[in-house]
């Protein structure tokens, strides 16, 4: 378990979790850098009452000309406490990004597959109603008049294709089409297991090399 955080520490980068903790320790010495330079509210100011009779309490103030001494290190103080914001929330992300990630989903993509899925054949639409036209139609394909009284075949299987109307030739070149595209997604099928199962093999012996033990179910991360 820890071999996996590592590695999902290293995934992510080690040098985000080095920084973020200097950035947090440089604003805590930056912030007492400048609380030590400040000058104390040293001056003593006793109790008094002011000309509308109101009666002001005793109190201590900074000495005249600290406020120009002190304006670049309250400037700090800002700096100091921005910074420490950021590195706690960045610190906090990386922790939660540690707990979220899957050392598998991450190794998954550092893997060069040596073998690729095909591409899935062009799907072929078969028309497998038949309807005699109230009114001169086109078809869709060929764009042939189909006249009133003639058959013509449409789908209603597939939202794509419903509304499409095909003429008797058509239907019968699409019959034709649509058997070859079966055997070539038969062929596309067999093919994607092929490369499926050659994934479970290289991701098995890949992360058994990485981790030195063996990965549990690969097939459930390879989709087919």
């Amino acid at each position: 378990m820890k071999r996996h955080r590592f590695y999902i520490i290293n995934q992510i980068g080690l040098h985000q979790f080095i920084l973020s903790p200097m950035l947090i320790i440089l604003s805590i010495a930056i912030f007492l850098f400048s609380q030590t330079n400040l000058i104390p509210s040293s001056v003593h100011v006793s109790g008094y009452t002011r000309s509308n009779g109101t009666y002001v309490n005793s109190y201590n103030r900074r000495p005249p000309g600290s406020v120009e001494h002190d304006k670049p290190y309250q400037i700090l103080n800002y700096i100091s406490f921005g910074s420490f914001v950021l590195g706690i929330i960045w610190l906090v992300l990386l922790i939660r990004e540690i707990h979220r990630s899957n050392h598998i989903d991450l190794f998954l993509k550092t893997i060069i597959w040596r073998s690729n899925y095909p591409t899935r054949p062009s799907f072929v639409p078969l028309p497998e109603f038949y309807k005699k036209a109230r009114k001169d139609w086109y078809c869709s394909r060929c764009s042939s008049l189909i006249k009133i009284g003639m058959l013509y075949y449409h789908c209603e299987y597939s939202s794509k294709y419903i509304g499409n109307r095909y003429c008797n030739k058509c239907y019968e070149e699409l019959k034709v089409l649509y058997k070859e595209y079966l055997i070539k997604l038969d062929e596309y099928y067999k093919e994607c297991n092929f490369v499926a199962n050659d994934r479970i093999n290289q991701l098995s012996e890949a992360y058994r090399k990485k981790f030195k033990e063996e990965l549990t179910s690969p097939e459930n991360y390879i989709s087919r």
